[in-house]
């Protein structure tokens, strides 16, 4: 199986400082969320950031894609895990920090999110990357959408979710422009986390 041509486009143009560039603008913040869900402070995940890309540097020009030896990805997520364990031991620290509050029943926003698209168990580590990526992916959405919008989804989508009829009232939007702003913001998350798992 061949990997889509946007990954070894990717992986291929990391040659380049355009490619590096490209490779950590889309996943420094995957990275660095991963780590800062490790219980990482944000000095700690930069630095883990680099050191990550100081491997791939050294180890991607003998990288061959082999799909019985599988996803680059899965060593991507390897590596990460690998130099977050090493802050840790040099930092001591044995915290663990999450950005997201918790709601009544013990979940965050971003584990029901994760938990939508995929029900099946996973080890700690996957769910802790994919809860990386969905967090990442709210970020780009945010920032590319109008406060309102993101106002108007978060109220649909907690636990529970704010009635319509108050979302009406609150906001002066009729039903319609409300649905479309919880199928749009959903549209471009499931978007952006799949760009972010891409690789």
């Amino acid at each position: 199986m061949d990997w889509p041509a946007t990954q070894q486009s990717l992986l291929g143009g990391l040659s380049s400082g355009l490619g590096w560039e490209r490779f950590y603008a889309q996943y420094s913040g995957v990275i660095r969320t991963f780590v800062r869900g490790r219980g990482l402070d944000d000095h700690s995940a930069d630095d883990v950031v680099q050191e990550t890309v100081m491997v791939l540097v050294r180890e991607l020009p003998k990288f061959k894609y082999d799909p019985e030896r599988g996803r680059f990805r899965s060593w991507l997520k390897t590596v990460v895990l690998h130099k977050t364990e090493e802050a840790r031991r040099r930092r001591r620290e044995d915290k663990n920090v999450s950005g997201d509050a918790p709601q009544e029943d013990g979940t965050t926003f971003f584990e029901r999110l994760a938990a939508d698209e995929q029900t099946n168990l996973m080890d700690k580590d996957e769910a802790d990357w994919r809860r990386a990526i969905y967090q990442e992916a709210w970020r780009q959405v945010c920032a590319n959408t109008k406060p309102a919008t993101m106002k108007v989804f978060v109220a649909l989508m907690q636990d529970p979710p704010t009635p319509v009829e108050q979302i009406v009232e609150q906001t002066g939007l009729d039903r319609n422009a409300i649905d479309q702003a919880k199928h749009r913001v959903k549209s471009m998350l499931k978007k952006e986390v799949q760009r972010l798992e891409s690789l």
